[in-house]
């Protein structure tokens, strides 16, 4: 087996871009035609990596950090189209370009069949065809993946719209149904005010009445079912005013740092609701730092230009006000942030939390125009980012302008 890697072509001018070129052949002289070729590009500059055989291919392609790989057909006893199937089917995702000695119309069909994205026969091309065909592979394996990403993140929004209309219809009648069970509660208090022992029972059914009102309430606001007066918020303004309580919250051992990016800038939302939704994104932190940890509150103003946008459904062109926390708790795999914004989805314990939280958020953000994105891995950090629509990007009155976030006391979050 041969191996060689890292053979950078240098050009005399600027390039335009780098692409990280995987060559699989079992002929060391066409291993350096190919690099003489690829070396004189006028266009990019490639980075090309060489193995020759089939066994020494498979976990070099499973990596994933190549732009293109050009397969030679034949590599011993098993051929180029036999690594593509096999490692395509092991979770390869670079885009392959089989390459044969003689033409075959059998051989070329197969290969597209098999997910190659070109296919070339040796001799039969030169630099600016080679190139092309490098470069046609590359940006349509980018724009596919560009095109799956977005449409998973469609499917994902028109799930959490379908949750979110179910939820608050249901929420709706419930909340009907709980205001009558209330206002009985208390009628029957009056009744039996003199017997302690059923008032206390009815106590009891009052309690979990209003909880249940206040389930049905975060049920609502993620179904955009509840009632809001939406106001002009300064956003660092308001989360300045509500520092002394963030404080309380986060309790000791959290360290917090405000980084306040957006200046002046202000969105149109219900100021408990906004208040609603950083409290939920701060408990959240908190419960994912049981051992301590770092909390940071972020402000930036925000330009979506066209790509973002499209990038962000139900968002539109134009300036946005992003609200981040980032913590350093225990992060969550894949498959939780994928569900951590559906009503009722939680990952404490029973009876430690409704998994109503970043649910209300996504109502929330969702009901101002907004767009809202969970970042983690397991073991690492987790950041929650929150855009909304700015109405008003700068506020030139000095009285105006918001103040600082100042540090919680001992950086421990003690107020």
């Amino acid at each position: 087996m041969r191996r060689v890697a890292g053979m950078n072509c240098q050009m005399s001018e600027m390039p335009i871009k780098v692409l990280k070129v995987l060559l699989v052949d079992d002929d060391e002289d066409y291993f350096m035609i190919t690099k003489d070729t690829l070396c004189n590009s006028e266009v990019l500059e490639f980075d090309i990596e060489w193995v020759n055989t089939y066994d020494a291919a498979l976990p070099v392609m499973l990596e994933n950090r190549h732009d293109v790989c050009l397969i030679d057909y034949r590599l011993g006893m098993r051929s180029g189209l036999d690594l593509m199937k096999e490692t395509i089917s092991r979770g390869s995702t670079i885009p392959k370009i089989l390459v044969t000695g003689q033409g075959d119309q059998l051989v070329d069909d197969e290969s597209m069949r098999a997910g190659a994205a070109d296919y070339l026969v040796k001799g039969c091309y030169d630099k600016a065809l080679l190139e092309r065909s490098i470069r046609y592979a590359v940006e349509h394996h980018r724009t596919m993946q560009v095109l799956l990403q977005r449409e998973q993140e469609l499917r994902e929004s028109q799930k959490m719209e379908a949750m979110g209309r179910l939820a608050g219809g249901v929420a709706n009648e419930l909340n009907n149904l709980m205001t009558v069970l209330l206002a009985n509660v208390e009628f029957v208090k009056e009744e039996v005010e003199d017997n302690p022992e059923v008032i206390e029972f009815v106590d009891e059914i009052r309690n979990a009445g209003r909880r249940s009102c206040d389930l049905t309430t975060q049920l609502l606001t993620f179904g955009s079912r509840q009632g809001n007066e939406p106001q002009f918020l300064d956003i660092n303004r308001t989360l300045g005013d509500m520092q002394s309580t963030l404080c309380r919250v986060m309790g000791d051992g959290i360290q917090f740092e405000s980084i306040l990016g957006s200046v002046g800038s202000q969105i149109s939302v219900d100021r408990e609701q906004f208040e609603l939704l950083v409290m939920n994104l701060i408990v959240n932190a908190r419960d994912a730092m049981a051992g301590g940890g770092k909390l940071v509150l972020e402000t930036a103003d925000i330009m979506f230009d066209e790509v973002r946008a499209s990038n962000y459904p139900g968002t539109v062109v134009g300036p946005y006000v992003m609200l981040s926390i980032r913590d350093t708790g225990c992060g969550m795999d894949e498959k939780t942030t994928h569900k951590a914004f559906e009503p009722f989805f939680t990952t404490k314990d029973l009876g430690k939390g409704s998994g109503l939280g970043l649910s209300t958020v996504y109502g929330i953000v969702r009901k101002a125009g907004g767009h809202v994105s969970l970042y983690s891995d397991l073991g690492e950090e987790t950041t929650v980012k929150a855009y909304f629509p700015s109405t008003c990007s700068r506020v030139e009155n000095q009285e105006n302008r918001p103040a600082p976030i100042s540090p919680c006391e001992t950086l421990r979050g003690v107020p």
